[in-house]
């Protein structure tokens, strides 16, 4: 498998948006299937028989988990890992230039005091209409909890939070990440994540500009 296609998340490997529907998936994987037949022009002679293999199998990776709601939902959440790992490691960086050690400052909270998030999730309450970021912000508060505390339980960055209950859409990350980072807090906030992440990114969506879709000529797979 060549390098360029082992960097690919499963939405690039697929030529899909984030906010791809499941018909678009199946029409996607379809056409990635024929590309990569054993009588299609396209691959001649561009990949080995070994290499042939190992990208169907990653096809069929990229379309088992993304046409299944729940291991998608599970996908996007790791997909927003790696950003939130960043943001913590960049944080580390400036402690140990401003202090000049790495070790944690002596007052920092023993781990097993750290908030953790619930291991049971209820509802959403109906009473509440929509889930935008001030009422994200109030059942924060209610529940006596503090960005940091949220932050601490998700690993998410503080700034991007932050961005979520301020509605500050030009500050927060692309879709698929932010849809990870939004079924963290609803479960931080003890609640299943579908219809708050749902509600939040109707109102996002209202704010952003579609997606480009991604164009042919810019596949991964053509030279």
């Amino acid at each position: 498998m060549s390098p360029k296609m082992a960097e690919l998340n499963h939405y690039e490997l697929l030529e899909l948006t984030s906010r791809a529907t499941a018909q678009e998936i199946e029409q996607a994987y379809a056409r990635a299937r024929r590309t990569f037949a054993d009588d299609s022009n396209a691959i001649y002679s561009l990949l080995s028989a070994t290499e042939l293999q190992q990208v169907r199998q990653q096809l069929d990776t990229a379309y088992r988990t993304l046409i299944d709601p729940r291991r998608r939902q599970e996908y996007d959440i790791l997909l927003a890992r790696p950003e939130a790992e960043k943001a913590e490691g960049e944080k580390a960086d400036e402690i140990v230039a401003a202090t000049g050690s790495d070790e944690p400052a002596t007052d920092q909270a023993d781990d097993h005091t750290r908030p953790h998030l619930p291991d049971k999730l209820a509802p959403p309450p109906a009473e509440i209409k929509e889930f935008t970021g001030a009422v994200l912000r109030q059942l924060r508060i209610q529940r006596d909890l503090t960005i940091k505390d949220v932050a601490e339980m998700t690993n998410i960055g503080t700034r991007y939070l932050e961005a979520i209950e301020e509605e500050n859409f030009y500050r927060l990350p692309v879709r698929v990440y932010l849809r990870g980072y939004l079924a963290l807090f609803a479960q931080a906030l003890g609640y299943q994540p579908e219809r708050v992440v749902a509600d939040y990114l109707r109102r996002y969506g209202q704010e952003q500009p579609d997606e480009q879709p991604v164009t042919r000529k810019k596949s991964w797979w053509r030279p």
